[in-house]
């Protein structure tokens, strides 16, 4: 038996997100696989009201998420939202993690939230890090349990500028494996 976690970087126009399949006991990755969601405003404004759009791009998120697990995750870990700059930006995020919430519903599994603080201690050492040290410290991350230069690959036609997402996803994951209540579930499957 194995492990499949989803993780996620909610956000409306850019969604990170990483899959990491563990072995039985979480000490070797399996297969790894990561990338962003893009969703864009319609050109149409005219003819479209922006609660709309902003539902289309709400199902676009879902259904490139739910086509993304293969297998049904044992849980979700997410980096959970920090404060918005502005209320245009909080609305936007909420709608993301609406999307994220949806999913945990239909694959009846929990979700796990990891502080960008706590993130980055767990993959770069320092509540400061920036986004570079915490793209290392997740592909050192991923290389030690077995899978070198994975995310790199699985990033390869992701723009330079829009891979922090996807690192943040994985991030996640690995920021929440040694929460007791994970390794609970995991005893509780395998």
């Amino acid at each position: 038996m194995s492990a499949f976690f989803l993780g996620l970087d909610p956000g409306f126009a850019s969604l990170g997100w990483a899959t990491f399949l563990y072995s039985e006991d979480l000490s070797r990755l399996l297969d790894v696989n990561a990338g962003v969601i893009r969703t864009k405003k319609s050109h149409k404004k005219l003819r479209v009201a922006a609660s709309s759009d902003d539902h289309r791009r709400g199902r676009e998120i879902a259904r490139a998420l739910h086509g993304r697990c293969a297998l049904r995750p044992l849980a979700i870990a997410a980096e959970a939202m920090s404060f918005p700059r502005n209320a245009g930006s909080a609305y936007k995020v909420g709608r993301a993690w609406g999307v994220v919430d949806c999913l945990a519903m239909i694959f009846d599994v929990p979700v796990f939230e990891a502080t960008p603080q706590n993130l980055k201690v767990k993959v770069a050492g320092s509540a400061s890090a920036s986004k570079d040290e915490v793209e290392w410290g997740v592909d050192e991350a991923v290389d030690m349990l077995g899978l070198p230069g994975s995310m790199k690959a699985a990033l390869a036609a992701v723009p330079a500028s829009l891979r922090n997402h996807a690192y943040d996803a994985g991030g996640a994951i690995l920021a929440t494996l040694e929460r007791p209540e994970v390794r609970m579930l995991v005893r509780r499957v395998g």
